[in-house]
């Protein structure tokens, strides 16, 4: 799958071998617009960055918003999860490069898979 992001708030997953998209969640109606989207290395979490200087956990699977995280103080332009599934880094406009411990029960359901 691949992950796109934009303006109209939604994340959009599309299948790579068709090409056609194949679910598309709409993020809550207050958060700005998204920046940037990616997936955890398991492909079970997506974490989004947007304009209003959050970014949210997101279940891939049902599009539910599992946490909304704001540290910033500016927009956040990237996010990432760590190999080891333990971390997330954040980055901004402000310079700042965040590392955020991942809670330990999300971090199991991510290597259980």
């Amino acid at each position: 799958y691949v992950v796109t992001t934009g303006q109209d708030k939604r994340l959009n997953i599309w299948n790579i071998a068709t090409g056609k998209q194949t679910r598309s969640y709409k993020i809550d109606n207050d958060c700005g617009e998204l920046i940037r989207v990616t997936l955890d290395p398991t492909g079970m979490f997506a974490v989004a960055s947007s304009s209003d200087r959050y970014f949210r956990l997101i279940d891939f699977y049902s599009g539910k918003c599992l946490s909304k995280v704001h540290g910033h103080a500016e927009i956040v332009t990237g996010v990432k999860f760590s190999s080891d599934c333990k971390h997330l880094l954040s980055a901004s406009t402000d310079g700042c490069i965040f590392v955020w411990r991942l809670a330990p029960e999300l971090t199991r359901t991510m290597l259980d898979r």
